[in-house]
């Protein structure tokens, strides 16, 4: 299956949602407990508990298969979960019974970032929103989604988001050398056509962004407070790079002391961005 880049609207998240539902199922192990995909969210999980206290309320924007918002509630948070994929907020509801969670503590919705209201969640306010591993780059309008995220934040709340970031230091600087413009390719286009898990064969349009496009999209209702570039040393996410785990640890070690300075932190294969909830509009 493969989401057209013309699409949009009802059709483009039909596309979307059938891609990730085919392979709901195989998440965790084929991109969920991914190392790659474990480093960024194990970064974006210590930012998080940083900033906000024990016994908080959390909206967690595409929760997937629940493994974050799951870990959370253990930790004290009361967590509420949405994802527009039925079959992933199946899975995250077996995960929160299985983990023996009541349903305050930990509960899921099939919702998109575009729809969040307060009268479908409860009606009440959180303290902080994350949205971990590339969901808003499904999001045709994220625009619509910040303006939405920030209605159910009181001002100063956290929001923080991990992206995939079109500029990639090591696509953009190893790749011309192999004779591949991926790189260039991904910094031009919009959207780009992505496999929705490496190996596999569905495809859907992502809407990549820059740090510094993405922080002007949620202006007025955010402000971007810190920017962090994971993966920027080595090759995106792949299989083969398991092979060799001291290099990877000693990859992981040189870029995690720099990848909150610039230039690094705009160079990534994730972005992970911190905002604060403004004043305006609340």
């Amino acid at each position: 299956m493969i989401a057209g880049a013309s699409a949009s609207g009802e059709q483009y998240f039909s596309d979307v949602d059938s891609a990730y539902s085919r392979f709901a199922g195989s998440y965790d192990a084929m991109v969920g407990m991914h190392p790659s995909a474990a480093r960024a969210k194990a970064a974006a999980l210590s930012r998080l508990t940083k900033l906000v206290p024990r016994g908080a309320r959390i909206l967690d924007i595409g929760c997937g298969t629940g493994s974050e918002a799951v870990a959370l509630a253990r930790r004290g948070y009361s967590v509420v979960g949405v994802d527009s994929v039925e079959d992933m907020v199946e899975l995250a509801r077996a995960r929160g019974v299985a983990s023996g969670l009541p349903e305050d503590r930990c509960s899921f919705k099939r919702m998109r970032a575009s729809e969040l209201n307060s009268e479908n969640l409860q009606g009440g306010k959180f303290d902080a929103a994350y949205s971990f591993y590339a969901v808003l780059n499904l999001e045709p309008r994220p625009e619509e989604a910040a303006r939405r995220v920030a209605s159910l934040l009181p001002p100063d709340a956290p929001f923080i988001v991990g992206l995939l970031n079109p500029t990639v230091l090591f696509e953009l600087s190893v790749y011309p050398f192999l004779g591949k413009l991926k790189g260039f390719r991904k910094a031009a286009s919009r959207p780009v056509r992505l496999k929705v898990a490496s190996g596999g064969e569905d495809e859907v349009d992502c809407f990549l962004h820059t740090p510094v496009a993405f922080a002007g999209m949620c202006r007025p209702w955010f402000e971007l407070k810190e920017t962090t570039g994971i993966h920027f040393l080595l090759p995106p996410p792949r299989e083969g790079l398991l092979r060799f785990p001291s290099v990877l640890r000693m990859v992981n070690r040189m870029e995690t002391a720099v990848e909150s300075r610039f230039p690094w932190n705009r160079l990534g294969y994730f972005s992970l961005l911190t905002f604060t909830r403004t004043e305006a509009g609340a």
